[in-house]
């Protein structure tokens, strides 16, 4: 928010109106949900103009000792939540095998898929600003934009069981794969500020 500017009109009423006329310094809102750095990813972007909206599977049941979620895939997507607008994937991060607009080219390789038990964590949270990917029609490359307004999906899924590969802890992040995973998928609107999956 901008500063209010005062009128100098005369100094003795600077004076006085220059107390009622400093505007405040911007504050940061502070963050209502919990934050786990081990357990969360942040999407923010510096867009300015989409509003955050976080994604979680928080788990509610003490009996479940194992929680595996799939923490990215090979395209370095989230793994544990898809979005999708009328059938439409929405990409949530930038798509690494696409070169960006405007900058020299270059794409990464796959990403190796890990897997996480968030069970003793008890939770795990992404937040989306509301930026998709957006493929130029002439060039191919990416551009990052504000999604469309609309009915959206968010499908999340997660397994009990799991084939972890080498060894590693599987409470932070560990290569292997889901087994016989669980999936739900629920529908929200970019007017909304969570999405959670209670399990």
């Amino acid at each position: 928010m901008p500063k209010l500017r005062c009128a100098p009109i005369l100094w003795s009423s600077v004076l006085i109106l220059g107390l009622g006329c400093t505007g405040k310094p911007d504050q940061a809102e502070p963050v209502a949900e919990p934050q786990a750095p081990t357990d969360s990813v942040n999407l923010a972007t510096s867009s300015g103009s989409a509003t955050p909206i976080r994604f979680a599977i928080e788990v509610s049941s003490d009996s479940m000792r194992t929680v595996y979620v799939l923490l990215n895939r090979e395209d370095s997507q989230v793994g544990w939540v898809t979005v999708f607008r009328e059938g439409e994937r929405i990409f949530l991060r930038e798509r690494c095998e696409i070169e960006d607009c405007g900058v020299p080219a270059a794409v990464c390789g796959a990403a190796i898929p890990l897997i996480r038990n968030i069970a003793v964590a008890g939770f795990i949270e992404v937040e989306w600003t509301g930026m998709t990917s957006v493929l130029d029609s002439i060039t191919g490359c990416e551009v990052r934009q504000p999604a469309a307004p609309g009915e959206y999906t968010a499908r999340f899924c997660f397994s009990r069981d799991a084939r972890l590969e080498g060894e590693g802890d599987p409470t932070r992040a560990v290569v292997g794969r889901l087994v016989g995973a669980t999936c739900t998928e629920q529908a929200f609107s970019l007017r909304q500020r969570q999405v959670v999956w209670g399990i």
